[in-house]
């Protein structure tokens, strides 16, 4: 599960720092010139030092960053990997470059998790790294992947591959443990999370107070509806991403007049959210497609639409967290399944740009336990499964606030015709901050093949 985050550096100057700079400069005496010679030779004694060119600038390009995730977890990876959870996360030191070849600095953590009752931990590493690579016609290849030696060794063999002013940096292993391990442990507790429901419909399990308080303001007129008879949730679409819903009592439908419900409406996740202030049953929730007289997107809604929409509206790995953002799968036929991102601002509480990749993972769930694909086809159901590795298009999709971005992904050029058997999706989410920091965060949501 690839993971990186960039740290935000603070202003290098301590808070005496001005006053210290201001009395160094009324103090300021012309130095003498043996201490001219001393600096002069300094002088070119750094600059040969810093002819390999060392990137003030530590951030990563989405292809590198990609790049770097797979090289790490085909580093760390065992045969038995597969049967756990596995995540890494990455802190850049500094980048040097020489030529086309570029060196990461990086202090890494791997770890793999299993849960019986608990969070296990099966296996970890924490370790300062240098990955060096090649680029090449807009490409990247590995040319070293290296690791302190133990012992003895570990601190005289960062000095020698580290450059100087990263020493303190890669030798120091409390530096960002915390909150790399605080980050890996999220993923895994996401990925074996289990789904709670609020006010007898499943709902996100990240609504305050505060969150209710803003749709009430925005939509007053989808609260303190009677229940009785169960509520309608009509739902349409206004472009191919773009669903909206409109919330009634249902005995009040077939003697209202409708033409207003299609002037505003809220997004499924916004809805989702004001279903949960209500003590009714899901049973008791009635979703109605419909066509809006307004818009000029077409659809037919059939048999198979409304199915879509039902399970778009109440998939079961459907919960909000903290970026607003749930994910969802729908297995459409054999070889084609749809990914479906529903995102709600009401529901954030980390705001941001989110984008995500084409790129997926599928894994397959056996006795309980999540196991590659590869080794499901070959050591459980005995067929022969070449190892691949797939290119994925490095173009990030925008999935935009308070609506629904669907991707849709044809097996046959991926896994193949999935068989029978119970399947998780994992996928990769950016958030971008407004100061620029980028996130990412990986989300699954489960699925199955029957026949």
């Amino acid at each position: 599960v690839p993971r990186e985050v960039i740290a935000a550096c603070p202003l290098a100057f301590g808070e005496t720092g001005v006053k210290n700079r201001i009395k160094s400069i009324l103090s300021y005496k012309k130095p003498t010139f043996w201490v001219i010679l001393t600096a002069a030779i300094a002088s070119v004694i750094l600059a040969v030092c810093f002819l390999s060119n060392p990137v003030s600038n530590n951030s990563i390009d989405d292809r590198l960053s990609v790049f770097i995730d797979c090289e790490i977890a085909s580093h760390h990876q065992s045969e038995r990997s597969g049967e756990n959870f596995c995540c890494l996360d990455w802190e850049v030191l500094g980048k040097e470059k020489k030529g086309n070849q570029t060196t990461i600095y990086m202090w890494v953590l791997y770890m793999e998790y299993s849960y019986d009752n608990g969070l296990t931990v099966e296996c970890g590493a924490h370790i300062p790294t240098a990955i060096t690579v090649r680029k090449t016609n807009g490409n990247y290849e590995l040319v070293e992947y290296w690791e302190p030696g133990d012992g003895s060794y570990y601190v005289k063999d960062i000095k020698s591959k580290f450059p100087w002013y990263l020493h303190n940096k890669a030798i120091d292993s409390q530096r960002y443990i915390k909150e790399q391990q605080a980050r890996c442990e999220s993923m895994a507790n996401e990925h074996f999370g289990v789904q709670s429901t609020i006010g007898g419909a499943d709902a996100p399990t990240t609504i305050t107070v505060e969150t209710v308080d803003k749709l009430k303001d925005k939509y007053p007129q989808f609260f303190n509806l009677s229940t009785d008879g169960g509520l309608t949730v009509f739902i349409w679409q206004m472009s191919q991403d773009n669903y909206q819903c409109y919330l009634m009592n249902t005995f009040l439908v077939a003697i209202s007049d409708m033409s207003f419900a299609f002037t505003e409406g809220a997004s499924i996740g916004e809805m989702r959210a004001i279903l949960s202030t209500y003590d009714i049953d899901k049973n008791d929730i009635t979703l109605q497609p419909v066509t809006n007289p307004l818009s000029s997107y077409y659809y037919v809604i059939d048999d198979q639409y409304r199915e879509r929409i039902k399970q778009l509206f109440w998939n079961d790995s459907d919960q909000y967290d903290d970026w607003g953002l749930n994910m969802g799968v729908l297995f459409t036929s054999a070889n084609q399944i749809d990914v479906i991102f529903t995102h709600s601002s009401e529901a954030a509480t980390i705001h941001g740009t989110l984008t995500t990749s084409p790129a997926y993972e599928i894994v397959a769930i056996h006795n309980g336990k999540t196991m590659s694909f590869g080794d499901y086809m070959r050591d459980v159901l005995k067929k022969d499964y070449p190892e691949t590795v797939f290119c994925w298009n490095s173009f990030e999709t925008l999935i935009n606030e308070n609506s629904t971005l669907t991707q849709s992904n044809n097996l046959d050029f991926t896994y193949g015709t999935l068989p029978v058997g119970q399947y998780l999706l994992r996928k990769t989410v950016y958030l971008t901050t407004e100061s620029g920091e980028r996130l990412s965060r990986v989300y699954s949501a489960p699925f199955a093949v029957v026949d």
